[in-house]
């Protein structure tokens, strides 16, 4: 999203990935990029960024949820939460310090974001997270107007995992496979070995 976020930018649970030929802020997650996840740390039980049209559990944080629309503001219930922030740059990092405020309180939550190593969100939270997976190649989000992926994004992801009393993160690749040769289950993760202390 470019210049101010609309009102209820914050409910949307979209993505507007950097130079996206539309224009538009409501891509989606590729089902088989979250169904890879689920596998791995789920079953997700709430979708904290969402809309009934385009969430990804059950239960959401969105409008029209019962749960609450404003995700800020509710509570993620000490849930195994998936979360897929608005990427606009006033959001991200406020998403992203409600990740790990509600890990602390007890929820899991596995996020996908942009790798950006340069904004104050990432070293304040990101970097207190269980894991960051790197994931493997760009993220081809959805265009929800076609139901089809879209062209390569202008930036890489990663999977980040905020539990409660984790703050070293373990860094690896996550490698989703392509739906011909595997499944979801068999999602592979690259962790690399601990260094040794200098």
């Amino acid at each position: 999203m470019s210049g101010m976020s609309p009102p209820g930018a914050v409910l949307m649970g979209y993505n507007a990935p950097a130079g996206s030929p539309s224009g538009k802020g409501d891509w989606r997650t590729p089902d088989r990029l979250f169904a890879c996840l689920d596998a791995l740390y789920g079953p997700f039980t709430l979708d904290a960024a969402a809309t009934a049209e385009n969430r990804k559990c059950e239960d959401y944080l969105g409008p029209g949820s019962p749960l609450g629309e404003d995700a800020l503001e509710a509570d993620w219930l000490q849930r195994r939460v998936w979360l897929n922030p608005p990427y606009s740059r006033d959001l991200v990092g406020r998403f992203c310090a409600k990740a790990y405020q509600e890990a602390q309180c007890g929820a899991l939550v596995v996020a996908l974001l942009p790798a950006d190593g340069s904004v104050a969100w990432w070293h304040d939270y990101v970097l207190r997270a269980e894991a960051i997976l790197h994931v493997r190649g760009r993220v081809r989000f959805v265009d929800p107007s076609t139901g089809k992926q879209g062209g390569s994004p202008t930036f890489s992801s990663a999977v980040v995992v905020w539990r409660a009393g984790r703050y070293r993160p373990t860094v690896g690749s996550l490698v989703v496979p392509p739906e011909r040769e595997r499944r979801a289950d068999q999602t592979l993760i690259v962790a690399p070995a601990a260094a040794d202390p200098l």
